[in-house]
């Protein structure tokens, strides 16, 4: 039951992070968040065709996209850190006036 829940909450938040930094964020940094909506929604339209063709090509759907909760879930930190890093970085290069 705990690892259905963590999978679930991984799945949840692999969706949600993304799409907070697309509406958030701005410039290359909505680019770079926008990445995994867009891996995300080309996976699910090969997995749509896929049942269409055979139906019993993806027994275990679900895993498919926790599977790629685990890949986006670290790119999202490595990308907010850069992030995070860059634009302190940026603000303290600004000269006072």
């Amino acid at each position: 039951m705990a690892f259905a829940g963590v999978a679930l909450a991984a799945l949840i938040a692999s969706i949600a992070w993304p799409l907070w930094g697309t509406v958030r964020w701005q410039g290359p940094w909505r680019a770079a968040a926008a990445l995994p909506l867009t891996v995300i929604a080309l996976w699910a339209a090969k997995d749509v065709y896929d049942l269409a063709v055979d139906r019993t090509s993806h027994n275990l759907l679900p895993f498919e996209f926790v599977m790629a909760a685990c890949g986006i879930l670290p790119y999202m930190v490595v990308v907010t850190l850069l992030r995070h890093v860059r634009l302190k970085h940026h603000k303290r290069r600004r000269p006072l006036s």
